[in-house]
Formats: structure tokens, C-alpha cells, sequence
């Protein structure tokens, strides 16, 4: 009953804040009164309904989707793999932390106009995501690594612990919640990262291309729908894999708990 209750307040908290800002937008669009400048709510939502019965639609919709999947999943695991390489290897270590430093600092719209000159335009939107992704993966499993329960590890050592065993049951538990920061960060940068190179790769299909395109052709009524489909494709990828992570975090708690007795 309280989780219903905590259920329907939150929807009724959603609901009225959304509520506020679309009447908000309403009144300005209605005091601009120029549909170029600022289209109301309901001329968007119009034009939205009207691009969702064209079945290239879903065509766009899906293409960047699985560009920015695509980037956050090479991403994550090679960002994995190499803070496991580098956290064993000293000089593997030294020879990218520069490297990854350098991808770190550089501005993304930068790295989007120099690969424009080696990448194909419609491999560059999961590249670049890639590179967003790589550096939060790298540096948050990298800490991880180095934060492993050092009593756990003498523990292991001394019953003669294979490094499998190891693996499982000492450095997987300690990592979860790294693994899991990491991709929650990584959801909401990947996916601006992604259309933002969409927008100045154009491929043939992307919805940064429809974004571009709209604004070129001061279709700012089409501006508003690609760029409202470009939210609620992120807030629905965030709440489905946040959700997968939230449930992934529970199964490992008892871990967590176990090793902080053990350190006690």
C-alpha cells in the first residue's frame, strides 16, 4: 500500500511539473506569436503525430538508438578490459594514461570535426560515444581495482585462492558498483555526445541529420518534434537500464555487506 502510494504521488509530482512548463511554453509561444521563433505545444505535438505515421520514422529513431547502444556498449567493455590490463601491467599504465588524459580534455565538438576527416559519417556518431565512454569506463573500474578489500585478498592468498575464484567472489562484487556509476554516467553524455555528431556528420539517416536539417530550412516546428523524440529516447534508455543496474546493484548488496563484516 505505501508503495502505491509513493507510485502515485511521484506521477502526480511528474504530472504537474510537466503540466507547469508546457503551459509555460504555451504563454510564450502565444506572446512570440511567430510559429519560426517559438511553435506552441500543440503545433509540436501535431507535426510529432504526423512524422509518426511515416515508417521512416521509426527507421531514424532506430538508427541513432543503436549508434549510441552501439558506442556506450564498446565503450563500457573495452574501457573495462584495458583498466584491467593497466592495473596489472605499470607500463601499460604509463603509456595510456596520457592517451586517455588527452581524450578526457579535448571538447567533443572538436573530436567530431577532426574524425569527420578519417571516419565515415555514419560509423562516426558510435565512435564518438565510444570516446565519452571509454574514459569513465577506464578510470572508474580502474579505482575500483585498486580499492579491492585488501583483507579479503590476504584471505584469499592464504587459502590458496585460484585467480578465478578470485575473480568471482573477491574483485567482481568490489567492482559493481564502479561498473554500475559508470554506466549511469555514461548513458546521459553518450547519447548528447552522439547526436551532437549526427548533427555535424549528417548521415543519411539519424535524427541529428532531421535536427540539422530542420533548423537549415527554419523548420523550427520539426526543430522542436526531433529534438522531443531525441528526450524521450533517453529517458527511456536511462529508466530501462538504470532499472537493469538498480537490480543488478541488490543482488551484489549482500556482498558488499559480507566484506564489510569481514573487514570488522
Amino acid at each position: 500500500m505505501r508503495i502505491m502510494k509513493k507510485i502515485i504521488v511521484k506521477t502526480i509530482k511528474a504530472v504537474l511539473c510537466a503540466a507547469f512548463w508546457i503551459i509555460l511554453w504555451h504563454l510564450a509561444a502565444m506572446k512570440v506569436d511567430l510559429e519560426v521563433i517559438l511553435p506552441s505545444p500543440a503545433a509540436v505535438t501535431f507535426r510529432l503525430l504526423e512524422l509518426m505515421r511515416d515508417g521512416e520514422f521509426y527507421l531514424t529513431a532506430f538508427t541513432s538508438l543503436l549508434r549510441v547502444l552501439t558506442g556506450i556498449i564498446a565503450g563500457v567493455l573495452i574501457g573495462c578490459i584495458c583498466a584491467v590490463l593497466t592495473a596489472n601491467i605499470s607500463v601499460l599504465d604509463t603509456l595510456l594514461s596520457p592517451a586517455i588524459s588527452v581524450i578526457k580534455s579535448v571538447p567533443v565538438a572538436s573530436f567530431i570535426i577532426l574524425l569527420m576527416l578519417w571516419v565515415d559519417k555514419n560509423s562516426l556518431p558510435a565512435f564518438i560515444t565510444f570516446l565519452i565512454v571509454f574514459p569513465l569506463a577506464w578510470a572508474n573500474i580502474s579505482t575500483g581495482i585498486k580499492t579491492a578489500p585488501k583483507n579479503l585478498l590476504e584471505i584469499a592468498k592464504v587459502y590458496k585462492f585460484d585467480p578465478m575464484r578470485k575473480v568471482l567472489h573477491i574483485y567482481i562484487p568490489s567492482l559493481i558498483p564502479f561498473f554500475i556509476s559508470t554506466a549511469k554516467s555514461a548513458l546521459g553524455l553518450a547519447w548528447k555526445a552522439g547526436i551532437a555528431a549526427e548533427v555535424l556528420a549528417v548521415p543519411a539517416i539519424a535524427i541529428g541529420s532531421e535536427i540539422y536539417l530542420s533548423k537549415n530550412f527554419f523548420e523550427t516546428t520539426d526543430l522542436f518534434a526531433w529534438t522531443i523524440v531525441t528526450l524521450v529516447l533517453s529517458v527511456m534508455v536511462e529508466s530501462l537500464i538504470g532499472g537493469l543496474l538498480s537490480r543488478l546493484s541488490r543482488k551484489y548488496d549482500y556482498r558488499s555487506e559480507e566484506n564489510e563484516h569481514a573487514e570488522n
